[in-house]
């Protein structure tokens, strides 16, 4: 990476919020590649912002939307990164548990990326390590849009929820990268995955940007868990950091609560429960684990039944 990193920097954008179980392993691989991270970091109420200034090079900028708002953070993020690094660049748009492989660190694929001209979009496989860091989902037909060459003049155009993160329009030439593959460490947590499909329910009933159908039929519960895929053995050579690149995967926890679940709280102190009746995020046991929360009542019995029988047809 050396010689690649000579000439057009490299640029890293990562939105955050209550990140502290992943962030140091994000930031130690990432920087090995990139000349600079900008974070941009939600209200996190644990260690997220006190690790990332623990780095020379990575920026923490504030995001103070009080809502999930995708597009105005990614937004946020690219105007930052236009500011600190005007001119040509090369922007990633990545996840904090989003983890680059050991064996893409040094892929010769680096120096191609910066040969390409302005506006070119390049597209990752992004694996899924499945359960534990033995097993994983790939997608091989389906790469996704992780980075382009911003020259300051690409225009942005994005969504609240499940947003593109960087400029794709038709006109943008595309480039696939098989030789550099970026670790999806989600799924190892199955708990705080599913209590983020219900986060993603209440987020797009409270924004209306999905009818209650469609809701239920995205976030339904047993869908985090991805049943339909093909679970692979993990090639080992994903994981052979060289010795001072200090992670671990494997010591990655799942809380019974995250702070999704607490989000949750938030919207029904807000709004009521009966709003969201309709929503498949009723396998949490809110009223035990809210017991201060007078507001908490579960949809009726009847309701739940027919909800369940509708569902078979919600394919």
């Amino acid at each position: 990476m050396t010689e690649s990193k000579a000439s057009i920097p490299i640029v890293v954008l990562t939105p955050t919020k209550n990140e502290a179980w992943i962030i140091k392993y994000f930031l130690e691989a990432t920087l090995n590649f990139a000349h600079h991270i900008i974070i941009a970091d939600q209200n996190s109420t644990d260690e997220t912002v006190s690790i990332c200034n623990e780095y020379s090079n990575v920026t923490v900028i504030k995001n103070e939307s009080d809502k999930y708002d995708e597009a105005y953070r990614q937004m946020l993020l690219l105007d930052t990164a236009r500011k600190m690094f005007p001119g040509d660049k090369i922007i990633f748009a990545l996840d904090a548990d989003e983890i680059i492989s050991a064996d893409s660190i040094d892929a010769a694929a680096w120096i191609d990326l910066k040969k390409q001209k302005p506006g070119t979009v390049f597209y990752f496989e992004k694996p899924e390590l499945y359960i534990n860091t033995t097993q994983t989902i790939r997608y091989y037909h389906r790469y996704y849009p992780l980075a382009f060459i911003d020259d300051d003049t690409i225009s942005h155009h994005p969504k609240a929820v499940h947003s593109i993160r960087i400029p794709t329009s038709i006109a943008q030439p595309k480039v696939e990268i098989d030789t550099i593959k970026f670790l999806h460490v989600a799924y190892l947590r199955p708990k705080t995955q599913r209590a983020k499909y219900r986060f993603y329910a209440v987020q797009e009933n409270m924004l209306n940007t999905s009818p209650w159908y469609r809701r239920r039929r995205r976030y339904r519960n047993g869908n985090h868990l991805l049943h339909w895929e093909v679970v692979e053995n993990a090639p080992n050579e994903w994981f052979k950091y060289e010795s001072q690149i200090k992670i671990d995967l494997s010591e990655i926890s799942d809380p019974e609560i995250s702070w999704y679940d607490l989000a949750i709280k938030e919207a029904f102190e807000k709004y009521g429960t009966r709003k969201f009746w309709l929503d498949d995020i009723w396998d949490q046991e809110w009223q035990t684990i809210f017991k201060s929360s007078p507001r908490i009542k579960n949809p009726p019995k009847f309701l739940t039944s027919l909800l369940k029988f509708t569902d078979k047809f919600n394919k």
